[in-house]
């Protein structure tokens, strides 16, 4: 949201929440989320799955 109203990046900002729906919809979740079937990680990991896929989604363009 941040990214989105304040800094006018709207690009940037879908790409952390679909990143962020593919890393939760391969069952990752962090302690605070945890249910049955789903694999713990911390909080590190998570930020890494999340920005890798963040990569992935934008790839060399440009976040404008």
């Amino acid at each position: 949201m941040m990214l989105r109203e304040s800094f006018c990046l709207p690009v940037a900002a879908a790409a952390i929440e679909e990143a962020m729906r593919v890393v939760w919809d391969a069952g990752y979740v962090t302690a605070d989320l945890e249910t049955a079937g789903d694999t713990l990680i911390g909080t590190q990991k998570m930020g890494t799955l999340i920005a890798g896929h963040v990569e992935q989604i934008l790839g060399n363009s440009n976040v404008d």
